[in-house]
């Protein structure tokens, strides 16, 4: 089984989100267009597609179940939940949880900014 690699970036010129292979560390396309990004906008997909069909890229803040508002990271060879406020980690597993994006961290910082606590 083949595992699709693709990232996403936003556009140094448009500040808009493009999607496609990472082609050095702040161009992202596909054969036909290539985009210069913000490198620290740089985010790997997940392999993973959350409730809605919407693919899940690391940084994205998330929902599942009874996890609220955790960053999707890589950390230790794999993708994780982490709340950010303890720096805790919960395995990301499609077995346990019903996933929700709600947003990113670099569009959406106001919902992680303020939290109380990680649940």
């Amino acid at each position: 089984m083949t595992r699709l690699i693709k990232f996403k970036g936003k556009t140094t010129d448009t500040n808009e989100w493009v999607y496609g292979y990472l082609m050095g560390k702040d161009i992202i396309g596909d054969f036909m267009n290539h985009y210069f990004v913000i490198p620290k906008t740089v985010s790997q997909f997940t392999g993973k597609i959350d409730k809605n069909g919407v693919d899940i890229y690391e940084n994205d803040i998330c929902n599942a179940n009874y996890f609220k508002l955790h960053i999707v990271d890589f950390w230790q060879n794999g993708f994780h939940f982490k709340c950010s406020r303890f720096e805790s980690h919960h395995t990301f597993s499609t077995a346990k949880h019903t996933f929700e994006v709600v947003g990113n961290i670099f569009d959406n910082a106001d919902l992680i900014a303020n939290r109380s606590g990680c649940h």
